[in-house]
């Protein structure tokens, strides 16, 4: 009878049923695979070079350049010695170890993103975790062969947000100040508690900062701490700097780079100086962030307070990725919330995709974009190149009107539910 009735209404698994086969195929194409074929996993030799540097006594070099000028370590000192264990083994296990945790923390983030929406009172169907990994599998993909930390730094804000509904405070300003120690754009959730006078969790994750990280420094370099805070600043505020208008940084600031000013692509329907493009940035920055303090003119009950804190943060969480100095293509991966709420929200209330333009239009766009992101998509419409440069979504900008588009879906559906 079970087998008769998996084999009939497959829609109809359990959710548990759907993450073992999304654990499977992603242990079978990540980990098990660079068990055979040693990978080349950049940003992982990265964490792989800091973790050999700490390990033979060398901390005061943490923030020096790492495998090139340009790669360098870019997190708070706590982090440091989260890497040290890597350097006990070889470098091809660590890369499988890491590609493992990997795993471990995108299945962590979709099922704490579905346990949010059922606690918004969003119907989850068992396949939601699937959809949303098919959204953002070319994110995904590119975080797993780069070795990124961004599905780590999803899992730690979904996991602080979890806290904060089963009422587990320190637990949630623990996981805040991980994320904004990751980091830095996770600074936006301090900003908007600000805003909501959320004075509490703002001191708890303030104190866990601060202790985390300044135990750390204190045991990576006793006679000095203060200075790989300095070193720490100085290399995120350079790095963001001279690679914010690099073809592969999707940010909001490099979408005004690519239509209001010139580069080899002349998308450009102006051309703005350097300073002017920083400038608009920001305005457009500040007001996607103003939209999110937009509250409703009545006192909401608790249950749709609660609601409407799981969609800020998932706005915020957009806001996080497209509006930091760099965003590469696995820096989207980070987007599991909103892409889980955007889908719940849309599967409870089926009917406003049709009876509410903006829903039904943002959602065919996102399923478009989503489309945009891989090569055979043009391939299919035969272009294989544009101006000379082969990643044809990476000129267009594609993973920015993603998320924009993301963001628009997600507003809409909070506003329909205030």
């Amino acid at each position: 009878m079970l087998k008769r009735s998996i084999v009939v209404s497959p829609w109809k698994w359990p959710a548990s049923l759907w993450y073992g086969i999304l654990a499977v195929v992603l242990l079978a194409r990540f980990p098990l695979n660079f068990v055979f074929f040693p990978p080349f996993l950049m940003d992982f030799d990265v964490y792989y070079t800091i973790a050999q540097r700490i390990s033979q006594g060398s901390a005061a070099g943490l923030y020096d350049p790492t495998t090139s000028d340009l790669m360098m370590f870019k997190y708070a000192p706590c982090w440091a010695l989260f890497w040290l264990p890597l350097a006990w083994v070889s470098k091809q296990a660590a890369a499988v170890i890491w590609a493992f945790l990997t795993c471990v923390w995108m299945l962590l983030a979709m099922v704490g993103a579905a346990r949010l929406c059922t606690r918004m009172s969003l119907k989850t169907p068992p396949w939601l975790g699937v959809a949303v990994t098919l959204l953002l599998v070319r994110s995904i993909s590119a975080e797993f062969l780069t070795g990124q930390v961004n599905l780590l730094w999803s899992a730690l804000i979904i996991g602080a947000l979890v806290a904060q509904t089963i009422h587990r405070p320190g637990w949630s300003a623990f996981g805040f100040a991980c994320a904004i120690s990751l980091k830095l754009p996770a600074l936006l959730f301090p900003i908007y508690w600000i805003f909501k006078k959320r004075w509490d969790l703002l001191l708890r994750t303030s104190i866990c900062f601060g202790l985390i990280n300044g135990i750390a420094a204190f045991l990576l370099l006793p006679h000095e701490p203060l200075a790989l805070f300095r070193n720490w600043l100085h290399v995120l505020w350079s790095s963001g700097q001279s690679r914010a208008f690099e073809i592969g940084n999707q940010t909001l600031l490099s979408l005004m780079g690519r239509f209001f000013s010139e580069d080899a692509y002349h998308l450009n329907i102006l051309n703005l100086p350097q300073p002017a493009l920083w400038g608009l940035a920001a305005t457009v920055s500040f007001f996607l962030f103003s939209s999110v303090l937009i509250g409703p003119k009545t006192e909401p009950t608790e249950e749709e307070s609660s609601r409407r804190s799981v969609y800020d943060a998932s706005l915020l969480i957009v806001l996080m990725v497209l509006c930091s100095p760099t965003a590469w293509i696995s820096s989207y991966s980070a987007l599991i919330l909103p892409v889980t709420v955007a889908i719940a929200s849309s599967w409870s209330s089926p009917q406003k995709l049709i009876r509410v333009p903006a829903w039904g239009i943002t959602m065919a766009l996102l399923l478009a974009l989503s489309a945009m992101t891989h090569s055979s998509f043009w391939r299919f419409l035969g272009i294989l190149y544009f101006r000379r440069e082969s990643y044809v979504f990476l000129v267009l900008m594609i993973l920015p009107w993603f998320s924009l588009t993301v963001f628009a879906l997600v507003w809409c559906q909070r506003r329909s539910c205030s």
